[in-house]
């Protein structure tokens, strides 16, 4: 970065020169400047923000979106405090993504003087998603009569938006104000999340109608209070989603009420899904007053989810009895006292090699041991692989030790790519698979210096250009200047495209420096051909 604070006081015995008389000029010499390679160092920080998810009209709660735009506002509002509007120009000729990331986060938040800085320059228009809807979505309720003014764009969104979201006095300007109207999701989403005020002004304002999805989804959250209303005072009802879901959810006063009041009851998925989760109660409940009994999935569920007391009472109640599954989600789950229940079960269902292969690869030493000293089915690879792959040091060990089955090169890629070191030396001195070149492919392009250095000096598989690709991608210059050295794949043209795609500036600087392969432009751009159809 260069800085332009600098004397202009030359002394007087100096020659003049034109070069001179330039840098007296401040603006001017900025003006210079600008053309230089690289991005100002304020706003490097926006090279990895990404164009936030949008509300969209079909989803009841909305929480990416909203996460997505604090994650933009983490960003820009220290930098807005340093610089204000002053450089939103020099923003959007480095980064000409941001303008529309910057237009979108204005909205959300009701940033005034950015709003006005657009409309003046004339680019508070150039986005397809309406602006009014994304203002009623955050309630910017100060906002919109500006967005009615200037002539922008809403949808029946607003309002659907709004409702979901409780913004009841945004939902009554709109109404007042804009002709967009609203839809049946604006009643279903209010219900959903259980803003009565707005169900009740929709219901009393607006003939906007709902559906069944309204009790459903105020049902399966617990919102008796909402369900109760809804019976009495509107005429769509529900369906077996509401005491299905309230039964999965474990709203036992919820599935009192629908039993008790409503007609459509529930299916086998009711006592399914309870089971899995746990809710005895809720179980016991159904058992009791309800015809729809269940299958073979409420033991499973319940015993791969650590619930012995359910499936006791389910295998003691009831005549579904349960599969393979049960012992096998159970084991993979680490729910060691269930798996030794269902094995002393006079009933006992069995598991197959899934058992202990999941369980191996959960890291549940204890689950695995119980089931080699007391089950026929043992494993497969599988076991070894995952276990390796995800760093159970102990697990591995067990297995090469009592088992026979071994793994495969996938044991040591894995180990590799995840950085377990020790991982890999047991592999490597113990086991005779061994691995492949994207064993150091994988470590590099992930970072972990010391699995790159140990497979290159104790194994012959090698890499590939992929190593130092990747590590470049992924802005691991130790990693590369370190391959640089000691290996003879180096990189393709591919890897100064990355460094420079992702901002790596010192990555790039060093590979020019050692004279890395650079692609031509119609290699990059094809490649950015392929980026963008796979995005």
């Amino acid at each position: 970065m260069i800085s332009l604070s600098i004397s202009v006081d030359s002394p007087s015995n100096l020659p003049r020169s034109p070069a001179l008389e330039v840098i007296r000029y401040e603006e001017l010499l900025r003006g210079i400047v600008e053309f230089q390679d690289g991005i100002p160092s304020d706003m490097v920080r926006f090279s990895r923000l990404q164009v936030p998810r949008l509300p969209s009209a079909d989803k009841h709660t909305e929480p990416d979106v909203h996460e997505d735009f604090l994650a933009i506002n983490r960003v820009l509002a220290p930098w807005y405090a340093t610089h204000g509007i002053t450089r939103l120009a020099l923003l959007f000729h480095t980064h000409r993504y941001m303008h529309h990331i910057v237009l979108l986060h204005s909205v959300y938040f009701g940033l005034v003087d950015v709003i006005r800085y657009l409309f003046d320059k004339g680019l508070f228009f150039m986005t397809h998603y309406p602006h009014v809807d994304l203002a009623a979505f955050n309630n910017q309720l100060r906002l919109l009569p500006f967005l009615n003014h200037v002539g922008c764009r809403g949808t029946s969104k607003a309002i659907d938006a709004a409702a979901q979201r409780g913004h009841l006095e945004v939902i009554q300007w709109l109404g007042e104000n804009r002709l967009d109207g609203a839809s049946e999701l604006a009643l279903v989403g209010a219900a959903a999340n259980n803003h009565l005020d707005v169900v009740l002004f929709l219901h009393e304002n607006r003939r906007d109608g709902s559906t069944t999805a309204a009790m459903d989804l105020a049902a399966s959250r617990g919102h008796l209070d909402m369900v109760e209303w809804l019976h009495v005072n509107r005429i769509e009802g529900c369906t077996t989603v509401a005491l299905d879901d309230a039964a999965k959810n474990g709203h036992l006063d919820v599935v009192e009420w629908l039993h008790s009041t409503r007609t459509e009851g529930g299916t086998v998925n009711a006592i399914n899904q309870a089971a899995a989760h746990g809710f005895l109660e809720v179980v016991q409940f159904l058992h009791e007053h309800r015809s729809e009994g269940c299958t073979t999935s409420a033991v499973d569920g319940a015993a791969a989810n650590g619930h012995l007391e359910v499936v006791a009472w389910l295998l003691d109640h009831r005549t579904e009895g349960g599969t393979i599954h049960a012992m096998d989600g159970a084991a993979g789950n680490g729910h060691l006292k269930v798996v030794q229940w269902l094995h002393a079960n006079p009933s006992d269902y069995g598991c197959t090699t899934k058992a202990m292969d999941v369980a191996a690869a959960n890291g549940h030493l204890d689950v695995v041991q119980w089931l080699h000293l007391n089950r026929e089915e043992g494993c497969t690879t599988q076991a070894m692989d995952g276990a390796a792959t995800h760093g159970f040091l102990e697990v591995v060990q067990y297995l090469h030790t009592y088992r026979s089955e071994g793994c495969t090169t996938q044991a040591m890629t894995g180990a590799a790519r995840y950085g377990f070191l020790e991982v890999v030396h047991l592999l490597s001195t113990t086991r005779s698979e061994g691995c492949t070149t994207r064993a150091m492919d994988m470590a590099a392009t992930y970072g972990h210096l010391s699995v790159v250095t140990y497979l290159h000096a104790h194994r012959y598989e090698g890499c590939t250009t992929d190593a130092m690709d990747g590590a470049v991608e992924n802005g691991f210059l130790e990693v590369v200047q370190w391959l640089c050295a000691n290996r003879s794949e180096m990189c393709t043209g591919r890897a100064m495209f990355w460094a420079l795609e992702h901002d790596h500036r010192r990555m790039a600087m060093w590979l020019k420096s050692h004279n890395v392969p650079v692609w031509t432009s119609e290699q990059t751009h094809s490649f950015r051909m392929v980026l963008r159809c796979r995005r």
